[in-house]
């Protein structure tokens, strides 16, 4: 009996080190990527120590001179990292509406920004339970120019591991297409 009350403090020990350490210790910034894409996909694949952590990638149909197209940006899943939070910002001479997320969406905050009237802020502050997998966040844009202007996607993601060691990890990643 006594060995059993000894291996359960030593197991609930290692929890509370881990815990500590995961909500003590900075998240981990993840700057190193792998990049690839053509002119309807784009795609970051953030690493950390060599390995694969997040991919996100932005899909889009070309913008049309005063028309409509649709943008979907993918937030990846990787087995062991969850999504905790994301905010995408998409400039450029369009305005960019929200489609609906499906499913248990999550509480978002979705705002037009500054720059002369154009561009949109997309917050998830808590993913819930959609950040246990894949994101998919589909917008649709309306032109007002002549159709040559580029979009800057701006991509904020704060993740972190769902098993030992709970590691946290920040990605933000500028797309332009």
């Amino acid at each position: 009996m006594n060995r059993a009350y000894r291996f359960g403090a030593a197991v609930l020990a290692v929890v509370a080190a881990g815990l500590v350490l995961a909500f003590l210790v900075p998240p981990v910034q993840l700057t190193e990527y792998d990049a690839t894409g053509d002119e309807f996909r784009k795609t970051a694949i953030f690493l950390h120590d060599g390995r694969e952590v997040f991919p996100v990638s932005v899909l889009n149909e070309p913008l049309p001179a005063s028309g409509r197209a649709r943008l979907v940006v993918e937030l990846g899943d990787r087995a062991g990292i969850r999504i905790e939070s994301v905010t995408i910002g998409v400039r450029g001479s369009t305005e960019a509406y929200l489609e609906a997320l499906g499913g248990d969406s999550p509480v978002i905050r979705f705002q037009h920004a500054t720059d002369g009237g154009y561009g949109s802020i997309l917050e998830i502050p808590d993913t819930g339970i959609q950040g246990n997998g894949a994101m998919m966040i589909p917008f649709l844009l309306q032109s007002y120019g002549d159709g040559t202007e580029n979009l800057t996607i701006d991509i904020e993601a704060r993740l972190s591991e769902t098993g030992f060691p709970w590691r946290r990890y920040e990605a933000r990643h500028r797309f332009e297409v």
